[in-house]
């Protein structure tokens, strides 16, 4: 009789310890497909059980390692990201502040060319070679061009 019970128990505690083993690699699978919470609280279910196993404790280790180094990651992608939107967001400032200066210099050398051929137009007409008629003209002109 003795002897079946020892049988039973080291049966039990076979079963046990198999089933201890399938939930620690059910924990490592969840840990390699970052599914933190899920592996969390399966090593806390086998440690609540079997609070000195140590395959359980060195996973549970590797796990909180490998959420550290998740976040930093994560963190490093997202300040990474911010960088390269600032640094868009800084080439489209220059490029408007270029098309602005450009437009400024554009319209001044305009400016400067629409001064410029009236000055002609108005130094021709007052030539002294010019007939009687064009000089009435010129006095017309001057008169609409100080208007």
């Amino acid at each position: 009789m003795e002897q079946k019970t020892i049988l039973e128990e080291l049966l039990e505690e076979s079963s046990a310890n198999h089933e201890k083993h399938k939930k620690i690699g059910r924990a490592k699978l969840c840990a390699s497909r970052e599914e933190w919470e899920e592996a969390e609280a399966i090593y806390a279910e086998v440690l609540e059980e079997y609070p000195e196993d140590e395959e359980a404790l060195k996973g549970r280790l590797m796990l909180r390692r490998k959420m550290e180094k998740a976040q930093r990651r994560d963190e490093k992608i997202r300040r990474d990201e911010e960088k390269k939107s600032s640094r868009k967001a800084s080439g489209k400032r220059s490029i408007a502040l270029v098309l602005v200066v450009v437009l400024i210099v554009c319209a001044a050398a305009a400016a400067l060319l629409g001064v410029r051929n009236h000055r002609n137009k108005i130094d021709g007409l007052h030539s002294e070679t010019k007939a009687p008629v064009q000089r009435v003209c010129i006095a017309e002109y001057q008169k609409t061009d100080a208007l």
